[in-house]
């Protein structure tokens, strides 16, 4: 296995844990995935925009959180 390989493999490992924890908390609140879905593809967009210098008109903005 490459590096690249074993850096992806424990990118995945961890976010599965961090899911995992945050999906307990968000159940146990009585969350629903839909819920969830909508939120993570607005955060998502938004780092996009904000930390990697993504720049879209507001209008783009939520035609790339629909796309997701």
């Amino acid at each position: 296995m490459d590096q690249a390989s074993t850096l992806h493999a424990t990118l995945v490992r961890s976010v599965e844990r961090v899911l995992a924890a945050l999906f307990r908390l968000l159940l146990r609140h009585g969350m629903s995935f839909t819920a969830f879905e909508s939120i993570a593809k607005r955060v998502y967009v938004d780092v996009a925009l904000r930390e990697f210098g993504i720049h879209l008109l507001h209008a783009c903005r939520e035609c790339a959180i629909g796309l997701l």
